[in-house]
């Protein structure tokens, strides 16, 4: 299923907005690969590369000036190479450089660049590529009331919504949809860790996690949000992530037979003592200990992780 169009009438879908915006600065045009490029396509309704022709061919996208293309394409340790084989001064920023360049030297530049195909958004193409940044933005502010308000099952329509009107395909073994579950038991999840955070700031991460869970990012709590701990708000996001997700995990395991389960750690320099006395023991999943620890001192919060154990 191709994705809807951006407005009654429109040429250009979600999905073309969102290609567009890719060119919003110079981009050298190389279209995706295998399945990337299966999964454009079905979201397009035709290939990635007719697209961006048909972008060029309606002005959207148009080719960039010679030294802009010179400072996108070489780093400035090759600008500076190239100067100094003309004899010319090596200071000033990267677009000096290459100006300096193509001013001196225009048929080598032309040269140097061949094959190389640089485009980028028109003021047009610009002004349609933020219609999909307008899209986003009303989804996420959405999303977000309906966080507040606590009605998870309506976030989790509008951004499936907006997914839907994209029109990718699923990605095999990656779901893509968020669920609702998560988001509803992040609202209200209470790790341990974290009992010396206080209520208000516990909402706020809360909340930034339940957002994390939609797929929208974490970062949704005031910054002047403090835990009262030596732990930072973005890892105390991530310790509700991971408490939600290790129930989460505990109650699949326990419908789907799992007897027992296992805990394990990234590597000792990022794990405090009471977490390593957890590493490669083995508990019934009805008797497995409280992840993230609670007793864990790490400044970056419990690495600990749990896995099925079918042996």
């Amino acid at each position: 299923m191709s994705s809807q169009p951006s407005k009654p009438g429109s040429p250009w879908s979600l999905a073309h907005l969102l290609l567009l915006t890719k060119f919003l600065t110079v981009r050298k045009v190389e279209p995706s690969t295998g399945d990337g490029a299966d999964r454009w396509k079905a979201a397009l309704g035709e290939s990635e590369p007719d697209a961006i022709r048909r972008f060029a061919a309606g002005g959207l996208l148009v080719s960039c000036p010679l030294a802009e293309k010179i400072a996108y394409t070489f780093s400035d340790a090759c600008l500076k190479g190239m100067l100094r084989e003309r004899g010319l001064k090596l200071s000033g920023r990267k677009d000096e450089k290459a100006q300096r360049l193509c001013s001196t030297d225009p048929r080598g530049m032309e040269t140097a660049l061949a094959g190389v195909e640089l485009l980028k958004c028109s003021e047009t193409g610009r002004q349609l590529a933020d219609e999909f940044f307008d899209r986003k933005t009303r989804m996420v502010r959405a999303a977000l009331e309906s966080i507040q308000k606590g009605k998870c099952e309506a976030a989790v329509r509008e951004v499936c919504d907006f997914k839907d009107a994209l029109g990718f395909p699923p990605m095999r073994f990656f779901p893509d949809r968020p669920n609702p579950d998560d988001v509803r038991n992040a609202l209200s999840a209470r790790p341990r860790i974290l009992a010396a955070v206080s209520e208000g700031a516990l909402g706020q991460l809360r909340l930034a996690a339940a957002m994390g869970f939609l797929g929208l990012g974490t970062k949704w709590f005031a910054d002047d949000t403090e835990t009262g701990t030596e732990m930072s708000c973005e890892t105390a996001v991530n310790m509700i992530i991971s408490s939600v997700q290790y129930s989460r995990n505990l109650t699949s395991w326990l419908r789907g037979g799992v007897k027992r389960v296992k805990i394990s750690g990234s590597n000792s320099d990022d794990s405090c003592e009471a977490c390593k006395a957890l590493w490669n023991r083995v508990w019934p999943v009805e008797q497995a200990p409280e992840l993230p620890h609670p007793q864990c001192t790490f400044e970056r919060g419990c690495r600990c992780c749990a896995v099925a154990d079918f042996r």
